[in-house]
């Protein structure tokens, strides 16, 4: 034992400590802790083996009653009072405050700041200034928010949503969903489990009838319309429409934009200015490219493909690849299923003629090979004359006549005037543009018109084409005068 010391006196084997100025004390009786302190310190007290604390100045105070915790603070500070089991929470000075019945979670939060009340399990939260409020009634979930913001109100399980001034509400009725928006903004309305959406000021809107969706925009905007559950796109100012008949997509855009247009399920695309086209015909690929780009056309299952201004070119017969390049390039062509290669400016070039290897190289390389098998005459770096084969007369670098009797017929100025005659294409090429294109088949006739189509497959599907837009389009089918 000291003076100002600690002290230690033992009771029946039980430790105590008793501190006289202002330091700790503990103090255990029949085996159980208790401490206490006098100025402002802390305080445990022990009662039935339960911790209880008590603090005077503004400190934490904890009390506990069989078995359960509880704390009260005055001074603002947070207070815990448990009776039953249940946790409550209660702060006075704008602090938050919990209160539990019966197991039930409950909040309460004075100046505007966010309540809870729960009655029967069900959750209900309620702010009074402009803040959020939740209210529950039998388990469903509703919202009410008063100064302009989202409010939800819940009737027999369904969910509806109402905000005042120009934002989104929503409603629902029956099962389905609706939103209807004042000022401008979007609005959706749902009849017998359909989406409909309904924009006033030049935003886009939906309307569907039958459960098919239908979207119509007024200014200028993308809409669509479906029928029988088809989809159908159409946009007026330049921009891209697509109409769906038969459950086939056609595309078609005006101001020099991409279009397809789909017959019986094959897929074709026509561009005007220079763009890209592709038109198929009993299920194979075509594409053509008038300005200098790459072209594509399918006949019989075999793809072609022909570049005009010194790109690549491929051409295959009968399942034989063939590849031609004009300036410079590289070109590959292949007869009865033997490869042949030719390059012009003094690179390396292979013709097999019969299975067999043969290599021409001009300026420095072998001249002409295989004459009785192959080539005839080779003068001053360009060919002549090759009677007897394929190949008719050849005059100034350019080909005069291409295969007379054969497919290819006749060739002027550097553009191509007669193009397969006999077979399925007629007319071809008027300075520079095209004339007569399959005069007996689809397609009928082309007059420059300002570079459009004046008639176009008369006696098929397309019929009319005046001053650059479609004035009949499919006469006799589908499509109505426009």
């Amino acid at each position: 034992m000291g003076v100002g010391g600690w002290s230690v006196f033992i009771v029946n084997g039980d430790w105590s400590v008793f501190i006289v100025n202002g330091d700790w004390s503990v103090f255990i009786v029949n085996g159980g802790w208790s401490v206490f302190i006098v100025n402002g310190g802390w305080s445990v007290f022990i009662v039935n083996g339960g911790w209880s604390v008590f603090i005077v100045n503004g400190c934490w105070s904890v009390f506990i009653v069989n078995g359960d915790w509880s704390v009260f603070i005055v001074n603002g500070g947070w207070s815990v009072f448990i009776v039953n089991g249940g946790w409550s929470v209660f702060i006075v000075n704008g602090c938050w405050s919990v209160f539990i019945v019966n197991g039930g979670w409950s909040v309460f939060i004075m100046n505007g700041d966010w309540s809870v009340f729960i009655v029967n399990g069900g959750w209900s939260v309620f702010i009074v200034n402009g803040g959020w409020s939740v209210f529950i009634v039998n388990g469903c979930w509703s919202v009410f928010i008063v100064n302009g913001d989202w409010s939800v109100f819940i009737v027999n399980g369904e969910w509806s949503v109402f905000i005042m001034n120009g934002d989104w509400s929503v409603f629902i009725m029956n099962g389905g969903w609706s939103v209807f928006i004042m000022n401008g903004g979007w609005s959706v309305f749902i009849v017998n489990g359909c989406w409909s959406v309904f924009i006033v000021n030049g935003c886009w809107s939906v309307f569907i009838v039958n459960g098919c969706w239908s979207v119509f925009i007024v200014n200028g905007d993308w809409s669509v319309f479906i029928v029988n559950g088809g989809w159908s796109v159409f946009i007026v100012n330049g921009g891209w429409s697509v109409f769906i008949m038969n459950g086939g997509w056609s595309v078609f855009i005006v101001n020099g934009g991409w279009s397809v247009f789909i017959v019986n399920g094959g897929w074709s695309v026509f561009i005007v200015n220079g763009g890209w086209s592709v038109f198929i015909a009993n299920g194979g690929w075509s594409v053509f490219i008038v300005n200098g780009g790459w072209s594509v056309f399918i006949m019989n299952g075999g793809w072609s493909v022909f570049i005009v201004n010194g790109g690549w070119s491929v051409f295959i017969v009968n399942g034989g690849w063939s590849v031609f390049i004009v300036n410079g390039g590289w070109s590959v062509f292949k007869v009865n299923g033997c490869w042949s290669v030719f390059i012009v400016n003094g690179d390396w070039s292979v013709f097999i003629v019969n299975g067999g290897w043969s290599v021409l190289s001009v300026d420095g390389g072998r001249s002409v090979l295989s004459v009785d098998e192959g080539w005839s005459d080779y003068v001053d770096g360009d060919w002549s004359d090759y009677v007897d084969g394929d190949w008719s007369d050849y005059v100034d670098g350019d080909w005069s006549v291409f295969i007379v009797d054969g497919d290819w017929s006749d060739y002027v100025d550097g553009d191509w005037s007669v193009f397969i005659v006999n077979g399925g294409w007629s007319v071809l090429s008027v300075d520079g543009g095209w004339s007569v294109f399959i005069v007996d088949g689809d397609w009928s006739d082309y007059v420059d018109v300002d570079g459009d189509w004046s008639v176009f497959v008369v006696d098929g599907d397309w019929s009319d084409n005046v001053d650059g837009d479609w004035s009949v389009f499919i006469e006799d089918g589908d499509w109505p005068t426009m």
